[in-house]
């Protein structure tokens, strides 16, 4: 336990140094949503998103009702950007969940969408990431390896 607490201390205190925490309300810990809790100022691919919050939090925020897009809309700071990464991907079959253990999710929260309309487009088979919009909460898919903020889950139920 001293061990977990000293990680997520150097995590933070590294995060803090670099500026790359937003803290105060709005940004920070999140305790109306079980899957986002941590929201970033930095960008990454998608995939460099994912392993980033996997090794420091959990995995990428999973969004799982209106009512929590809708919250996320009006909690997060979009100073520097309109947009920011999800756990959700094509995997070329079907949408996912970057947090794939079904344990996580009560009934029907795995399949909630809230695609910008049009979308998704499905770009000829090319890799493809979910980012959030941050005016209206609606989600479009871009290609994985563009650059943008990200969302963290830490693992703990609020």
């Amino acid at each position: 336990e001293i061990g977990q607490i000293i990680r997520e201390f150097s995590v933070l205190l590294v995060d803090l140094v670099l500026g790359l925490v937003c803290t105060g309300a709005g940004c920070g810990f999140w305790s109306w949503s079980p899957y986002v809790s941590h929201q970033y100022h930095f960008s990454k691919t998608w995939a460099e998103a994912q392993s980033y919050c996997r090794e420091h939090y959990f995995d990428l925020a999973s969004i799982d009702n209106a009512e929590e897009a809708l919250e996320l809309v009006k909690l997060v700071d979009i100073r520097n950007s309109n947009s920011t990464w999800i756990g959700l991907y094509d995997d070329l079959n079907s949408w996912r969940w970057s947090l794939d253990d079904d344990s996580f999710y009560k009934e029907n929260e795995r399949s909630f969408r809230n695609w910008y309309k049009e979308n998704p487009k499905n770009w000829g088979g090319d890799s493809l990431c979910t980012h959030f919009q941050f005016y209206d909460g609606r989600w479009s898919e871009t290609y994985c390896l563009s650059s943008l903020r990200f969302v963290c889950y830490d693992g703990e139920e609020a």
